[in-house]
């Protein structure tokens, strides 16, 4: 689909791009065809594609697989492509807000589903941690994202664009940056560029917790006062109740500095940071 049909839609249909929602559609063919030779799609894939807009996507990724679920939140777009996508048997249009979707419903017994989507920016943090709650249904995402985020999840320790995000996507997931698209293939155009990711989940994470709980409230703890030394950031007003003492005794037993800050922290001494701690509070294995 060219940017002349797809205006023709929009008129036919009294369509027009909805900023709340983030909507950027992707126009341009030959990107369109460069993302598609780097989707590692089977003819046994079942994909759920995010926001498939008017179909520029769609229907080339129903080519390659054997079933696409195509989850659509905008009712004037969903009453456009109805019949549209019906005309193709392995796709399947459901109306629906993807953050409240049962992934269960979609994978098979023994076939988890392949994410595909071009996703506004607003949501992107939600639709990263709804990937993750549903990782039991899912094999791995492609998600075309603003670039900006996409640096952050896939940053290393010792960046500006480490984050608890970028720890909270690669404890659960290998997080692979793999093409930068230019914000002139977007109608309307977006103010920035955005990147294909690929999110490979994991059947279990890389590191041993022993309670996430723990982990992810650390991480979270450690990235609201960044600029703060870790020791400073941990004991500040009583956090999970432990005296700066004792948590300067615990960093320095899992490896870190006590000067360090957040960015500075591997996740795997934050889990072994975690681990020492829930030993601690009596909640360890």
């Amino acid at each position: 689909m060219f940017i002349s049909e797809l205006k023709d839609i929009w008129r036919e249909t009294g369509f027009y791009p909805n900023k709340k929602l983030g909507q950027n559609f992707l126009i341009d063919a030959n990107i369109r065809n460069n993302i598609l030779k780097l989707l590692e799609f089977g003819k046994e894939s079942t994909v759920l594609e995010i926001g498939p807009g008017f179909g520029m996507m769609t229907f080339a990724i129903a080519e390659m697989c054997k079933k696409v679920y195509a989850i659509e939140k905008d009712k004037k777009i969903c009453d456009a492509m109805k019949g549209r996508f019906e005309e193709k048997k392995n796709i399947t249009l459901v109306p629906a807000d993807i953050l409240h979707v049962d992934f269960r419903k979609f994978a098979g017994e023994n076939d988890k589903l392949i994410v595909y989507g071009n996703i506004p920016y607003s949501i992107t943090s939600p639709i990263i941690e709804k990937i993750f709650t549903e990782r039991k249904y899912v094999d791995k995402a492609y998600l075309v994202m603003q670039e900006e985020y996409a640096d952050r999840l896939a940053a290393r320790p010792g960046s500006k664009d480490y984050s608890s995000i970028t720890c909270f996507a690669q404890y659960f997931s290998l997080v692979k940056k793999i093409m930068r698209i230019r914000s002139t293939a977007f109608l309307p155009r977006p103010a920035v560029n955005s990147f294909l990711v690929g999110i490979i989940l994991k059947g279990d994470p890389y590191y041993s917790v022993d309670d996430e709980h723990v982990f992810f409230k650390i991480i979270r703890k450690s990235f609201n006062q960044r600029r703060k030394k870790i020791s400073n950031s941990l004991s500040d007003g009583d956090f999970l109740g432990i005296p700066k003492n004792t948590w300067c005794e615990m960093i320095v037993r899992s490896g870190i500095n006590l000067f360090a800050r957040a960015e500075d922290i591997s996740l795997s001494q934050y889990a072994t940071l975690a681990n020492n701690v829930s030993k601690y509070l009596g909640r360890g294995a």
